[in-house]
């Protein structure tokens, strides 16, 4: 009997395995979050609703209606997370095609999507006058502006009188750097180290709502140019988030 160690091949499904387009992995695992991650969630709702008419139908209870309050919002927030991770993924997948853009015509498009939304409110918008050349994916930078000019306006909305910067540096490499500010709530820098990590959140929901997807969002979007982001604040004393593409 031969008792030494095998030095047969792998079997053919491991190979295959092996051989596998990591891309095909990432789009099996956003589909399993869409479609099967979902059922449960679905469920969650249904059977909630189903208790709560039992409950009306035996005259109700307080205690068990705040539970079913409770778990309503605790499923309505996983859907929503499912969401931004869905969200992220689509960010991830899909392709980088980058040609020469106009960031003064993409900028001032963005800003009058968020000017019409707050309409009402006083916000000074600075923006830079003229704009360096500049290549990237024009969808992918348009919902970068979006998601940078959606926090400021967010978070300067407790401002009587809101101020929003968007502009550009040269850095001392050389690079094209881009910047949003904004004199808004701010956050502590010592507890942001995860400042761009899906779900992190630097204000209670109470205080301002969102998932903390936009900035993931964000890097995600910087990180595929090849750039790199970062962001400065302190409390009560704004944000400046900054970003090259290059």
């Amino acid at each position: 009997m031969n008792t030494s160690p095998s030095t047969a091949s792998p079997p053919v499904f491991t190979e295959r395995r092996d051989r596998r387009n990591p891309r095909a992995d990432l789009d099996d695992l956003f589909r399993a979050i869409s479609h099967d991650l979902r059922a449960p969630v679905r469920h969650l709702s249904a059977f909630g609703l189903m208790l709560r008419e039992r409950l009306g139908e035996l005259g109700g209870d307080g205690e068990a209606l705040s539970c079913l309050d409770a778990m309503d919002d605790a499923t309505q927030n996983l859907g929503r997370m499912i969401d931004g991770v869905l969200e992220l993924s689509r960010i991830a997948r899909a392709p980088l095609l980058r040609q020469p853009l106009d960031m003064g015509t993409v900028v001032e498009e963005v800003r009058q999507e968020f000017a019409t939304q707050a309409a009402g409110r006083q916000i000074e918008w600075r923006i830079a006058a003229d704009w360096p050349p500049c290549d990237g994916d024009a969808a992918l930078v348009r919902q970068l502006f979006q998601r940078l000019l959606s926090n400021a306006v967010k978070f300067t909305r407790r401002q009587a009188e809101a101020v929003i910067s968007i502009g550009w540096d040269t850095t001392a490499e050389g690079r094209t750097e881009f910047f949003v500010q904004d004199n808004g709530a701010g956050f502590n820098p010592a507890g942001a180290s995860g400042l761009f990590g899906i779900f992190e959140r630097l204000h209670p929901q109470s205080e301002f709502e969102g998932l903390g997807v936009g900035l993931a969002g964000a890097r995600q979007i910087v990180e595929r140019h090849g750039g790199r982001i970062s962001a400065d604040a302190a409390p009560h004393a704004g944000c400046t988030v900054r970003f090259t593409l290059c």
